[in-house]
């Protein structure tokens, strides 16, 4: 009897539970279905929206928003929707998530990119931004001055004296905070619309979360 009692009690919870993460997920696929949208308008002109690109594709890759539409992982999403080769996306996204918008929008997206691969493939890693303001020289250059074929010779040149190839897009202290906040989120069964590191004014790290109402009350009832 007592078993009995206690199935009967957490039945709603289980339920509950079942209608949170149901309602969640159609948010994120309905949330997945703008973002696309947004990108297929944008990439008309990328040169003046490559940022907004960039932070569009960082919120489907960074709260894996493509499972929500049926896809295993972000590589698949992009080709079954023909929107972008894998690397496009993955430069889009470093720039949006890495680089302040200030200086991405005067350096342009290529620029940005291959700045702040020089600046991870730099031996004395000094801050992106004063290799964005021009204020690390080469030779007695400003690195920003320089060209891009330029930038990318001097991080090949660095990358070749460490004897080793840097990936270029280690996760930024941002996307490291999303990813736990994510993940806790899942543990206790909390759908979040979106979960979206963003660098703010002045320059700290931001976390911006997306709930439905209902994940919002179960998150709430946790805390």
């Amino acid at each position: 009897m007592t078993s009995s009692n206690a199935l009967a009690r957490r039945a709603p919870d289980v339920a509950a539970a079942r209608e949170t993460l149901r309602q969640g997920t159609a948010a994120q696929r309905k949330r997945l279905q703008e973002l696309v949208a947004f990108v297929r308008r944008r990439s008309q002109d990328v040169t003046d929206s490559f940022y907004e690109m960039g932070e569009a594709l960082a919120e489907i890759h960074n709260n894996q928003l493509f499972h929500a539409d049926g896809h295993t992982s972000f590589d698949a999403f992009l080709q079954s929707a023909g929107l972008m080769h894998i690397n496009t996306a993955k430069q889009l996204i470093a720039v949006a998530t890495m680089v302040p918008r200030e200086h991405a929008v005067r350096l342009g997206n290529r620029k940005s990119y291959v700045l702040l691969r020089l600046q991870q493939a730099s031996p004395d890693h000094p801050p992106l931004k004063e290799v964005l303001s021009g204020k690390v020289r080469a030779d007695g250059v400003p690195v920003s001055s320089m060209s891009t074929r330029e930038i990318e010779r001097l991080a090949r040149s660095y990358r070749d004296q460490q004897g080793t190839s840097r990936k270029p897009h280690q996760r930024s202290e941002g996307q490291e905070s999303a990813a736990a906040l994510q993940a806790a989120l899942r543990k206790h069964r909390v759908a979040a619309v979106s979960v979206l590191p963003r660098k703010g004014p002045n320059g700290h790290w931001q976390v911006q979360l997306t709930l439905t109402a209902s994940a919002a009350r179960r998150l709430a009832d946790l805390l």
